[in-house]
């Protein structure tokens, strides 16, 4: 297992990260954004330099003492930074999820007034997170990237005084806390196969929550790290992963975990052991329902299913049926139109006996169509209709609506691509046809030269033949991470904004985005902003201007990392000007790691969002 694994991120961190090491846009960056700010270390982490126990990979014994905070910040201040990388990721130099800006820092953090170049916008008064994995510890055998503890990086927005907030807090789970209060990884890799102890660790914790698990009964051996996803609903912000439950944080500076979501009570006990949530639930704008799915893996019955939902504008679960599928597909993104919901199955297939077995646990197969599931929102199991078309895969989705033309329709945009290996944890089969019989073989030259890069996609389903009758690209240029203004999900939209994928992209690379597009999907035409020599970025939102009408206007908020001299931005760029000058910059004078998915909270959702300490000038200030 270990070997297989970790090949393909080994032939990540070779290929790819010589691009990542570009000089600095200096028009760009500022270093100098930090006025004030405060260092929070997590308890259990160990500041002092490591005993030469430590250095030879010897965990320390757990309940050793820890630094004192004042030592953690005279060592940090020293250097002028409060971030740091753990001295325990040199180790894996190999393995690109843990190399150069997907390594994890040490350190929560909070950084006050700083600085921001141009004008924020009036009705950017709010909060831009972003959550992605952290891992608090070192990994145990394996590592991949989806294995890190969830950690949401925040900005506060202050446009009355043109300033603004940063800060980092680890989600806390309960295998987070757990970990914690053991002082080291306790749980293995999703690319690991399953391990007699992990299970029975796994399964006692459930029994220890049993009233309130916080992932389905066959997630057993590794953590609900809640580390994908944050949506805002019904005055809770909701930290998410697929393969758990979605946890409710505080909307505060600290962002407390008060655990997994009951949505005031209507999801049951049943639901915490048999159900997750998806990463991608969608609000409908128009009448603040909240759709998500979940996918079951290991069934009981050996019937693959999706649970299909729907909780109210006043957070409560109103409508919930599951649908029976054809094979267990990860299911990663669902899509809503204002009175449709539709799945995605793409033939990327979950093999437990390969899993078991030591193997990668999920297929991708070449030769299996992708599926669309399109039912009534709150319908049956039996309304809804399925139909095929080519095989590809689509882990985001830009939009849905309603044909206004054809009652019979639905239009989808997505980010698709011809194949996946699902970042190293997919193999890639073909079907080959001998004198025998047609047999499904995997191709170790296809995985080898599999680019995980997604081109701006539009099908047309048509309920009544049953069958997709548009499916044509919609851009030329690869790109991912779409979103549209959120006035207009679930309607006929014209503009779509994604991160554009660097060019000359290595096969089997982690992928990585410098660009910034903006799709006008009626002119089939797009405009790219790049970030600049050195400048990477991730998933992106767009915050509609209230006091304006048209379709794009807004802003984009797009966290900016710059690799050479560790330091990020949150540009905020005119949708309606995207490759004009920044209207604003939110200068962040610490690194920033690479993450997945964003959420932009408005003033209204935050109202006890406050500072945790004041301080008098750029000294560091330990809680």
């Amino acid at each position: 297992m270990g070997s297989l694994h970790g090949s393909c991120l080994q032939d990540v961190s070779r290929h790819s990260f010589p691009l990542l090491t570009r000089k600095k846009n200096a028009s760009l960056c500022d270093p100098k954004g930090i006025r004030h700010g405060y260092l929070r270390k997590p308890a259990g982490f160990h500041s002092r330099r490591p005993s030469f126990a430590a250095r030879v990979g010897v965990r320390p014994a757990v309940g050793s003492a820890t630094t004192p905070p004042a030592e953690v910040v005279k060592e940090t201040a020293s250097t002028g930074r409060l971030q740091k990388t753990p001295r325990w990721v040199r180790k894996y130099a190999d393995n690109a999820a843990l190399s150069q800006n997907f390594a994890p820092v040490e350190n929560e953090i909070s950084l006050h007034d700083l600085k921001v170049t141009g004008k924020l916008p009036p009705h950017l008064d709010g909060v831009y997170l972003r959550n992605g994995p952290n891992p608090a510890f070192e990994p145990i055998k394996e590592y991949h990237w989806f294995d890190g503890n969830g950690m949401v990086h925040w900005i506060r927005l202050k446009p009355e005084a043109n300033s603004a907030d940063y800060g980092c807090r680890y989600v806390q789970s309960r295998g987070y806390k757990e970990e914690r209060a053991a002082n080291k990884r306790l749980y293995v890799s999703i690319t690991e196969p399953p391990y007699a102890s992990e299970i029975l660790r796994g399964v006692a914790s459930k029994v220890k929550n049993w009233w309130r698990p916080d992932s389905p009964y066959w997630v057993v051996q590794q953590i609900n790290t809640a580390n994908n996803g944050l949506t805002f609903h019904a005055n809770r912000l909701l930290a998410t992963y697929e393969a758990g439950s979605a946890l409710e944080l505080e909307c505060t500076e600290e962002l407390t975990c008060k655990g997994p979501c009951d949505f005031n009570g209507t999801w049951s006990t049943r639901d915490f052991w048999t159900q997750n949530f998806t990463a991608h639930p969608k609000v409908c704008p128009s009448t603040g329902d909240l759709i998500y799915i979940g996918y079951n893996l290991v069934p009981t019955d050996n019937q693959p299913s999706v649970a299909v939902g729907v909780v109210s504008a006043k957070g409560e679960v109103v409508h919930k049926v599951t649908l029976p599928c054809a094979r267990p597909s990860m299911q990663h993104d669902v899509a809503i139109t204002r009175t449709r919901t539709v799945l995605m199955d793409g033939p990327l297939i979950f093999n437990l006996q390969k899993s078991i077995a030591g193997g990668r646990p999920f297929d991708f197969d070449c030769s299996a169509p992708c599926r669309f599931g399109v039912m009534n929102r709150f319908g049956s199991p039996e309304d809804c209709v399925w139909v095929e078309t080519d095989p590809g895969y689509s882990y985001h989705v830009m939009n849905a609506w309603d044909d206004p033309n054809n009652q019979h329709q639905v239009v989808l945009i997505t980010c698709r691509m011809d194949m996946t290996c699902a970042l190293g944890m997919a193999d890639i089969f073909v079907v080959a046809d001998d004198n025998e019989g047609a047999t499904q073989e995997t191709e170790p030259e296809v995985l080898k030269e599999c680019l995980e890069e997604a081109q701006l996609h539009r099908y047309v389903i048509n309920l009544e033949s049953q069958e997709v009758v548009v499916s044509e690209p919609l851009a030329d240029f690869p790109s991912d991470f779409p979103c549209v203004n959120p006035n207009f999900v679930g309607v006929p939209s014209r503009y779509g904004y994604t991160a554009g994928i660097q060019e000359a992209t290595v096969p089997g690379t982690i992928t990585a985005f410098n660009s910034v597009m903006k799709h006008d999907l009626v002119k089939g035409e797009a405009v790219r902003r790049p970030l600049g020599e050195g400048w990477y970025t991730g998933d992106i939102t767009f915050v509609a201007d209230p006091a304006r009408d048209e379709e794009d206007a807004g802003h984009l908020l797009v966290l900016a990392h710059q690799i050479e001299n560790n330091t990020a931005q949150l540009l905020v760029l005119d949708a309606q000007n995207i490759d004009g000058e920044p209207t604003a910059v939110v200068h962040i004078s610490e690194r920033v790691p690479f993450g997945f998915h964003c959420e932009y909270i408005p003033g209204s959702g935050i109202p006890n969002w406050s500072r945790a300490t004041t301080v008098a000038d750029s000294s560091a200030v330990a809680v």
